[in-house]
C-alpha cells in the first residue's frame, strides 16, 4: 500500500466535497417540490436542461419550473423520497442514479386518496460557476399505484 501524498489528499478530498454537494443537490429536488418553491428548481436545473419523462422531453429550466408550478396546484401535498444516491464523478460533470417514491395527495382532508409513483433518477450533472445543477434527466417509472387524476371528491 502506498502513502498517498499531499494533491492525492487534496485530490480525495475535492472529490468527496464535490460527491456530497450532488447528494445534496439530488434532495435539494425532492424538498423544492414537497415545499412547493417552483421557482427554486431553478436552483436545481441548468438553464438548458432537457428532462424525459417517460415518453414526454420538457426542455429548459423554465419549462421545469413551469412542470412544477403544475404539480405545486394540482396536489395538496407531495412526499418525495430520493435515496440509494449513485455519484459518478469526471471532472466538472457527474452521472448520478437514484431512487425515488413519492406520494401526491390530492386533498388536505382526505390523506387516504393519492397517487403514488417508485422510479429510477439519472441525472448528468455539470458544474457551473453557480455550481452544480443537473443538465440532463430522466425519470423512468418502475410502479405507480392510483390515477394521476383526481378521484370525484367525496
Amino acid at each position: 500500500m502506498t502513502k498517498p501524498d499531499e494533491t492525492t489528499g487534496a485530490s480525495d478530498v475535492s472529490r468527496l466535497s464535490d460527491s456530497q454537494e450532488i447528494a445534496q443537490l439530488t434532495a435539494k429536488l425532492g424538498a423544492t417540490l414537497d415545499e412547493k418553491r417552483p421557482e427554486d428548481l431553478r436552483q436545481v436545473f441548468a438553464p438548458d436542461v432537457q428532462f424525459q419523462f417517460g415518453d414526454n422531453l420538457v426542455s429548459g429550466v423554465g419549462e421545469i419550473v413551469k412542470r412544477g408550478q403544475m404539480l405545486a396546484g394540482k396536489f395538496a401535498r407531495v412526499h418525495h423520497v430520493i435515496t440509494n444516491v449513485i455519484v459518478d464523478l469526471d471532472g466538472d460533470s457527474a452521472r448520478v442514479r437514484a431512487q425515488l417514491v413519492a406520494t401526491h395527495g390530492y386533498w388536505d382532508d382526505r390523506p387516504d386518496l393519492h397517487f403514488d409513483s417508485g422510479g429510477i433518477y439519472r441525472f448528468e450533472v455539470t458544474r457551473l460557476a453557480e455550481g452544480w445543477r443537473i443538465s440532463k434527466a430522466s425519470l423512468q417509472n418502475v410502479w405507480t399505484n392510483g390515477s394521476w387524476e383526481a378521484p370525484p371528491k367525496p
